[in-house]
């Protein structure tokens, strides 16, 4: 329980004083794990190398992570970073976009919280800001776990949207 408050702890504060991304790819992603996470693991920001999943089903094969990601990410640079989109639209797109890298499960641990503050830094490049005080942590890991399990984008979605700020 010690590991696991201090890492809650150290990932606060570095979130609170990171600079936005101002870049969404692969390597600014592993970037901002390894800010997240670099006082609490000596492995942040580098991809696992083993075998893990969800109860019997397994997450993305640690040799298939890298194309996995880059393919993510460059049909994420094809969709314009999810700009000019209705909030409704980039709900929908961006919950997509986060079960798939849920689904990949690139690092051995801090993937929902390093997925979270990309959102927030995305949604805000595309015009959605988004209020990350407004994700209860037992919906989004639901949400997380069903769009793993039954690929059912909608519990990310409206997780999403429920955060979205309206202007």
């Amino acid at each position: 329980m010690a590991l696991e408050e201090f890492e809650r702890f150290a990932v606060s504060i570095a979130s609170k004083f990171r600079a936005p991304l101002e870049a969404f790819t692969y390597q600014t992603f592993k970037d901002l794990h390894r800010e997240l996470f670099a006082d609490v693991y000596p492995w942040a920001g580098q991809i696992r190398d083993y075998s893990t999943g969800r109860g019997s089903a397994p997450f993305c094969l640690p040799e298939f992570i890298d194309d996995n990601m880059e393919r993510l990410f460059a049909q994420l640079a094809a969709n314009a970073v999810l700009r000019n989109l209705t909030a409704d639209a980039f709900a929908e797109r961006a919950a997509e976009l986060i079960n798939e890298i849920n689904a990949v499960h690139p690092f051995i641990e801090g993937n929902g919280r390093v997925s979270r503050e990309f959102l927030r830094d995305l949604a805000e490049h595309a015009g959605h800001p988004l209020d990350l005080s407004k994700f209860d942590r037992d919906t989004w890991y639901a949400a997380a776990a069903r769009g793993f399990e039954a690929d059912d984008n909608a519990p990310m979605r409206n997780c999403i949207r429920a955060a979205l700020v309206v202007r």
